[in-house]
């Protein structure tokens, strides 16, 4: 059967819509699949700059939990900041995020309701400052949402932001073109949680809640991430099943992974 011209242009945009979603995904699961950080040890030196006065030149050094390191460089120019709070942020971004989206989204929010898609907050029992979240809605009608750390709001911050995310941090040394912290993860009995093997396909089929707006619609993109799962095989009657009762066997093979 052909495709009238408002069918092709529906499909295209509906992929259009997949591959934003798609990208969406990736991201957030480069994000929430960091290594576990142990601590991080950082070294500012400070240099003089003939325009911008003095500008921090940061080197980090990463001990993860399974007993690796990494290492991280940050630097930044420019007046009119906080620049030495600005290359601290880089680090915790690059390294620590996965922190932030172990918590539920309610409790990184700081009381604001500027957009309707932030949910309000208690501002009593919101986010130290720092903390940047929120959710917005691209020009495909996908709701994105986003985490992670600022910079510019000043280096004590990051004391309670430390806190909040389950460590500590302080200032272990400093003079007059040197400043060193230390980050370290609150000791605990267990490590932090590996990561989930489905967490990915699981994320998709939460994106497809956004995307589909039937029943059928929601069914027909889980059977399609579900079978891509090797082991994972759909009975060929299924699609003769009413779709209450595609969403029941979906939805509880989804649970059970």
């Amino acid at each position: 059967m052909k495709l009238t011209p408002e069918q092709k242009a529906a499909n295209l945009q509906e992929r259009r819509k997949t591959r934003e979603a798609l990208k969406e995904l990736a991201q957030y699961s480069a994000e929430a699949s960091q290594k576990p950080v142990k601590s991080i040890k950082i070294t500012i030196d400070w240099k003089r700059s003939y325009m911008w006065g003095n500008n921090p030149h940061l080197s980090a050094t990463i001990e993860h939990h399974d007993g690796g390191y990494s290492y991280a460089n940050a630097t930044a120019g420019g007046c009119g900041y906080d620049k030495e709070s600005t290359v601290i942020a880089d680090i915790f971004n690059q390294f620590l995020k996965y922190k932030l989206w172990s918590k539920p989204y309610e409790e990184l929010r700081q009381g604001d309701k500027g957009n309707k898609y932030n949910g309000g907050g208690d501002k009593e029992n919101s986010a130290p400052y720092g903390i940047s979240s929120g959710r917005y809605e691209t020009r495909l009608n996908n709701i994105v949402e986003h985490r992670g750390f600022s910079g510019g709001i000043g280096t004590s911050c990051y004391y309670a932001i430390s806190q909040f995310i389950g460590g500590t941090f302080k200032k272990i040394a400093s003079g007059k073109k040197f400043d060193v912290y230390q980050y370290e993860d609150t000791p605990c009995e267990t490590l932090p949680r590996e990561a989930d093997p489905f967490g990915s396909l699981k994320m998709v089929c939460a994106i497809g809640k956004l995307l589909c707006d039937t029943p059928e619609e929601k069914n027909n993109w889980n059977k399609r991430m579900l079978s891509t799962q090797p082991g994972i095989d759909i009975p060929e009657d299924f699609d003769k099943l009413p779709e209450e009762e595609k969403t029941r066997r979906l939805e509880g093979a989804l649970n059970q992974l």
